[in-house]
Formats: C-alpha cells, structure tokens, sequence
C-alpha cells in the first residue's frame, strides 16, 4: 500500500472522527506527522498508514499494560487473602494458647527467673542450719544435692510457670 499523507481532518477522519482535544493528544504523544511544503509555507501532514499502524501499536500497549496491571493486582489480593489467612491462624493460635507474643513470653519469662531468684537466695538460710556441724563434706555436699534436686524438680514439673493465662 502506497503512503499517503493525510490533512489533520482527513487524519481524524480515517482513525475514527475523534474529537481535536483526542488527536493533539496523539500527536503529543509521538503520532508520526510530516512537515511538508506547500507554496510558501510548511504543513504538517500524516502519513498512512504510518499513523494507522502507530495507533494499533498504542491499542496493543494499553492492552498489555492493562494486563499486566491486572496480573499484579491479581496477585497482590492473593498475597492479601494469604496473609489474613496467616494472621486469622496466628490470633486462633494465640486463643488457644499455643502462641505467647513476645511481652508475654517475657512476661512468663520473667516471673520463672524471679522465682528462681527467690529460691536461690533464700538457698543459704535454709541449707547452713542443715549442713552446720556436719562431720564430712561428702554428707554437706549431699544434702545441698538433694536440695539443688528438689529446686530443678520443681522448675522442670513447671511450678513456676505462671499459669493464670491457660485455658
């Protein structure tokens, strides 16, 4: 097909008759026009089907980005619905205590040392009348073994755990 180069009506014409606001948009955005001399002045011209093919390919790109938006927004619901699905089991979890948050989890920590503390030092007032005047160091040894036993029975059986929080 031979190239013609069309007035900007005869342009407006053959892609559509669309308004003059529309096609200066066009021609703003890289439509193909032709500077032509026409007696003693230059003339834009548009070559068809130069702009035919330019407006397809502008069609074509607007389709795919169109696309390709829609793909991501396709996939940012997914990443939605998965992450409300995510926190929908954490919070289960949590009511369910199976799951501390972390101020919790120091908060439980935090009593289980305290307690610990306790024990250990009142662990000297209550061994020295026990292995004061003892004849060996074997049986002094042995009583505060029983008595370090006693106290990891205890933190291992969970006394000191706090446990106002279970279900």
């Amino acid at each position: 097909m031979a190239s013609r180069n069309l007035t900007r009506a005869e342009a407006k014409k053959a892609l559509g008759s669309m308004p003059e606001r529309t096609f200066a948009r066009w021609v703003s955005r890289g439509m193909p026009t032709k500077t032509v001399r026409s007696g003693k002045r230059n003339v834009t011209k548009y070559p068809w089907p130069e702009i035919y093919r330019w407006h397809i390919e502008q069609v074509e790109r607007r389709a795919r980005e169109t696309a390709k938006s829609s793909v991501q927004i396709d996939e940012a619901r997914r990443r939605k619905v998965v992450a409300e699905a995510e926190l929908a089991e954490l919070e289960l979890a949590e009511k369910k205590h199976q799951l501390l948050t972390v101020d919790q989890f120091r908060a439980h920590l935090t009593d289980a040392l305290e307690r610990v503390a306790g024990q250990l030092l009142t662990m000297p007032v209550k061994l020295a009348p026990l292995v004061v005047g003892m004849k060996s160091l074997a049986k002094a040894k042995a009583v505060i073994k029983t008595f370090v036993r006693e106290l990891m029975d205890e933190l291992y059986a969970g006394h000191d755990v706090n446990d106002r929080d279970a279900a």
